[in-house]
């Protein structure tokens, strides 16, 4: 996950986006919650765009548990 939390729990873009996103596959991952929006070389990652905390985090956990199963 990457992006920036408001204090109502809002997510919001962060600036290079492009070197996270490399840089995270680099270490092998293959999914990424971020900030709607996001934009950049994402091969081999799965993006799920979140726009609150609470979302982020039903994501994140749907994707724990689908992976937990495959």
């Amino acid at each position: 996950c990457f992006g920036e939390l408001g204090l109502t729990g809002r997510v919001r873009p962060v600036s290079h986006t492009g070197p996270r996103l490399a840089e995270a596959t680099k270490l092998g991952v293959s999914g990424i919650v971020c900030p709607p929006g996001t934009t950049g070389p994402a091969e081999g990652l799965s993006l799920s765009c979140a726009g609150t905390l609470e979302d982020g985090i039903e994501l994140a956990f749907d994707r724990i548990s689908t992976e937990g199963r495959a």
